[in-house]
């Protein structure tokens, strides 16, 4: 999609990498486009069997506490699986720059597993929830974003 006018342009080969631990939405920019270039979800394939019934309890239930363990360690393997596609994204040469946009709380879950040169490429982490957004409201929001550290 071409970027509206009265949003900032991207100087830079850009990729944005909008996830949380269920979805992951990789989108270009550049100049004044701005394309959708995969999607990624995940398959909950991250841990094995044995751990699977170690976490379960009698009558095949979980306790809300393991529950949200599980989900915990499974977005966590989720991360680091992003963090091996950017890595390799990057030496591919698809971006210079890379913004991430995660849930507050997963900022450091990601932030953490990214590969020291995909990490010297990070021009902004925006801590929101945006995978369920349309493409017109993500480059609004994240022109937003980058409005406000411009102007600080």
């Amino acid at each position: 999609m071409h970027i509206p006018e009265q949003f900032l342009g991207y100087d830079e080969k850009t990729l944005i990498l909008v996830c949380d631990k269920k979805i992951a939405k990789f989108y270009t920019a550049f100049d004044r486009e701005f394309q959708s270039l995969e999607q990624l979800e995940n398959d909950r394939l991250s841990l094995d069997d044995t751990e699977r019934y170690t976490a379960a309890i009698a009558e095949g239930k979980l306790t809300k506490g393991q529950d949200e363990s599980l989900k915990d360690r499974e977005g966590q393997t989720f991360y680091k699986h992003l963090a091996q596609v950017l890595f390799t994204k990057k030496q591919e040469g698809l971006f210079d720059t890379l913004i991430l946009v995660v849930p507050q709380d997963d900022k450091n879950n990601l932030v953490g597993a990214l590969h020291s040169e995909v990490e010297k490429t990070l021009d902004r982490v925006i801590g929101k929830q945006l995978t369920k957004v349309s493409e017109d409201q993500l480059v609004e929001k994240i022109d937003a974003e980058r409005r406000s550290v411009a102007n600080s």
